[in-house]
């Protein structure tokens, strides 16, 4: 899993915060380090 830290739009603040991405090979994960709001996106590859 690769952990990475990048500045993303998050909906929940209404402005661009610092987020925890994390990614393995089924799927990505948002985290933002202001409220804490957790997105999840799972790979297709089809």
């Amino acid at each position: 899993m690769i952990e990475i830290p990048r500045n993303l739009y998050c909906e929940q603040c209404q402005k661009e915060t610092e987020h925890m991405v994390r990614e393995d090979t089924l799927e990505i994960e948002y985290t933002c380090t202001v409220c804490n709001k957790h997105e999840e996106i799972v790979k297709s590859f089809f």
